[in-house]
């Protein structure tokens, strides 16, 4: 029996990989204009598509998930179709498409910057004392 080799084509289950290269999420805080992807974010994807599979930085799924400015989201809001216009960039200059890409969903409205807020409230953080050092 062969060994596996890293650069082969390789079966996920459904999802079909160019090679078993995998490039771990790392969040890069390029989002501008209310979190939109942009140019920047498909120039740093379209650097690293021949990976077999990506696994994007970390999104916020709502607006009032996010932990610090400048990260990309991924939601049903108002802000919705910009979003994905700038997933769609991000996407179409990469040669990425959905099977070789993967978001990484997260919430970080309890460890969180209040600037990174769009001016809403923040139940439960003031009484919350944990031992959360957000970076500025």
């Amino acid at each position: 029996m062969k060994a596996p080799m890293l650069f082969e084509p390789f079966q996920l289950r459904a999802t079909h990989l160019s090679n078993r290269c995998v490039m771990a999420p790392m969040t890069r805080s390029r989002a501008v204009d209310a979190n939109t992807p942009n140019a920047l974010m498909a120039e740093y994807y379209a650097q690293r598509a021949s990976a077999g599979l990506i696994v994007t930085e970390g999104v916020s799924p709502s607006p009032n998930g996010l932990g610090y400015p400048r990260i990309p989201g991924l939601c049903i809001c108002n802000r919705a179709q910009a979003l994905v216009q700038g997933w769609d960039l991000v996407t179409d200059a990469s040669g990425i498409q959905a099977r070789s890409a993967w978001a990484s969903a997260f919430r970080r409205r309890v460890c969180s910057m209040r600037t990174a807020h769009l001016r809403m409230s923040m139940p439960g953080t003031s009484r919350w004392r944990g031992s959360c050092r957000p970076w500025a």
